[in-house]
């Protein structure tokens, strides 16, 4: 910055002071050069522009001018993505179809910068790829095929990478990673044998599992119908030890 004319010879060298819009004191103005310093750290994320007032004062201290600077920080991919979780446990049955999404991840990043999704092979478990797949643009994971014979546990890390749309803006992309672990369970399939007396059936359930879930499917087989049009079958517990964690729906079991 310049003073220009303003320098009265008879009143000595002019002085510079900021006077005003120096958020966070992120800038200095040399007193006797004018020169506009950074003293402080420029983030976009923090403050995108600056309207800063230089005072100029003549040598026995009288205002003589001022100089407004208005300041404009551009964005460069300096922040990695983040994932909202770094570990996750998901239940998926067996028979889900291929393609189906089975999670969904929750990722930002505060740039703005687009994400790449991809599968860390060489830290998850050995052919999880051959059963999930990472969808590259949204992050979801999805079946690749049914599940019969796959693991019953397997983990994932899946990774995110940032890509800035303005190479010239890059200082280097960041990878950011989160593991989700897979149980895979076999879907129920129970027949009740007669009246009263049934066959016993063993379901697994996650410790975190959504009320309202559905763990078991109970279906009659012939002998426990009636011949009768009128009769209506319904289902019910008998007796439970589940400290009533557990209903039945009376209609489809």
């Amino acid at each position: 910055m310049h003073n220009g004319d303003v320098t009265d010879p008879e009143a000595g060298r002019a002085t510079f002071w900021l006077v005003a819009g120096n958020a966070m004191d992120t800038f200095s103005v040399d007193s006797v050069t004018g020169a506009l310093v950074i003293v402080g750290p420029v983030d976009f994320e923090v403050c995108s522009w600056y309207g800063l007032v230089v005072w100029i004062f003549d040598g026995v201290g009288k205002c003589v001018g001022e100089i407004n600077v208005e300041v404009v920080v551009v964005n460069v991919n300096d922040n990695p993505p983040q994932f909202d979780v770094d570990l996750t446990y998901i239940t998926v049955r067996e028979a889900t179809p291929p393609g189906a999404e089975v999670y969904a991840t929750v990722t930002r990043d505060v740039d703005g910068s687009a994400i790449f999704y991809a599968v860390r092979e060489g830290q998850s478990s050995e052919g999880v790829v051959y059963w999930l797949g990472v969808d590259n643009v949204t992050g979801h994971v999805v079946t690749r095929r049914p599940l019969q014979g796959a693991p019953r546990r397997m983990h994932m890390v899946i990774t995110a990478t940032d890509v800035s749309d303005d190479v010239s803006n890059d200082v280097g992309r960041h990878v950011a990673s989160m593991t989700v672990v897979v149980t895979v369970v076999k879907d129920a399939s129970a027949t009740s044998r007669g009246r009263g007396r049934g066959r016993m059936q063993r379901v697994t359930v996650m410790e975190n599992a959504e009320i309202g879930a559905i763990v078991a499917a109970a279906e009659a087989d012939d002998d426990a119908m009636t011949s009768s049009c009128n009769s209506a079958l319904t289902y019910s517990i008998l007796s439970s030890s589940d400290y009533d964690k557990f209903i039945i729906d009376r209609f489809t079991g």
